[in-house]
């Protein structure tokens, strides 16, 4: 559709700030209050400061984390991009490792990769699930408005452009640091 080929920009204040506000307020609210129950208030303090310090240090991270996937063509419509379709979903694997959870691969006869990702909470928790797609429609410069290389991740601006940044690899990523 149309919206498939123009080119979108997220704007990294705008990312920051909603993503700081949900994980600084319900994380720090929760770890500060959690804390300040059980614990001397300076030690309380301490150990908030230190978690939301390792937080927003991968927050820091995020944009290259976008990078990292938006830079593959994972095209899944174009059979001669197959190896990148497989490079992207081993890419989601290694990433759902890095930040603590368990991922598989499972690949379907003719059809793309399916990476299935778990998370331990504890038993009876509730179960959530996310669900995402890291392959991209084709885009081209030369074909379509894009002011970018849509498979190069650029920041101009306040805003980051690249194929994938919002439909959904950015989302995808989205969701492991939120």
């Amino acid at each position: 559709g149309l919206a498939a080929g123009l080119t979108v920009g997220v704007s990294s204040r705008e990312w920051r700030r909603a993503i700081l506000t949900s994980i600084g307020g319900l994380l720090g609210g929760f770890i500060a209050g959690f804390l300040f129950d059980y614990l001397p208030g300076e030690t309380a303090a301490q150990i908030t400061g230190l978690v939301l310090t390792g937080v927003l240090g991968a927050l820091a991270a995020a944009p290259a984390r976008v990078e990292d996937f938006v830079e593959v063509p994972s095209i899944s419509a174009e059979p001669g991009r197959k190896a990148d379709v497989e490079q992207v979903a081993e890419l989601g694997a290694a990433t759902i490792r890095a930040f603590g959870g368990r991922a598989e691969l499972h690949r379907v006869p003719g059809g793309s990769p399916i990476v299935l990702g778990s998370f331990e909470s504890g038993k009876g928790r509730p179960t959530v699930t996310v669900y995402n797609h890291l392959d991209v429609q084709p885009a081209s410069k030369e074909t379509e408005p894009w002011r970018t290389e849509p498979f190069e991740f650029r920041k101009l601006g306040d805003a980051y452009f690249g194929r994938g940044t919002t439909d959904d690899k950015g989302p995808a990523l989205t969701a492991l640091f939120g």
